[in-house]
């Protein structure tokens, strides 16, 4: 794990130097994991309430945080929100409780979903139907979240794209990419992240 693990950090300080790894609290929460990984410099990636009070806990600061998923409480929300984690809106809920915040230097992303079976067909965990989490890029949901950031001046930092897959093949990868630049362009984006 470390010999891995350090392999990923070099490779992105040789060649994406202002890239962040986010070490997954679903995939395993043991505390010791998650210590170690803290000393590695691995920042917390959090999908819940429950998650967001481990990192918590185990002395993660909030702006080494990235708050992902749909099961985020309203009080944590808040609180990521207020103290500058990095939190990826996945619901028009979400986006209410955004008007709540005391701050206005948010590091908010939007959570994307779109179709990736068409780009990569039978790869894709969801086939033809809608992806559950995030905003649909296809129906106008992302573009009804992105003018609703912008009528509360709440200025978007990145965009989240986590798609499920069968095969986690490159071309799943190729795919997500390839819609963030899309998206980039075709809302002339000012963007200081992209969560793949």
């Amino acid at each position: 794990m470390d010999e891995l693990t350090d392999s990923l950090l070099d490779a992105l300080a040789n060649y994406w130097n202002d890239g962040i790894v986010g070490y997954s609290f679903k995939t395993n929460n043991l505390p010791w994991i998650i210590s170690h990984m803290k000393e590695k410099g691995l920042w917390a990636e959090v999908v819940s309430s429950d998650e967001y009070l481990i990192a918590k806990k185990l002395g993660y600061a909030s702006d080494r945080i990235i708050f992902n998923g749909p099961v985020k409480g309203k009080n944590e929300f808040l609180e990521a929100v207020n103290e500058g984690a990095i939190v990826n809106i996945d619901s028009k809920r979400e986006l209410d409780w955004l008007i709540e915040t005391h701050t206005t230097n948010h590091n908010i992303g939007l959570r994307v979903n779109f179709d990736l079976e068409k780009y990569c067909p039978g790869e894709t965990q969801c086939g033809t139907e809608d992806g559950r989490f995030g905003f649909s890029y296809e129906t106008g949901e992302f573009e009804q979240a992105l003018d609703f950031l912008r009528e509360h001046n709440i200025e978007l930092k990145g965009l989240h794209l986590h798609c499920s897959s069968k095969t986690r093949s490159k071309n799943i990868y190729d795919a997500i990419a390839s819609i963030a630049v899309e998206i980039v362009r075709k809302y002339k984006l000012s963007l200081e992240y992209i969560d793949i």
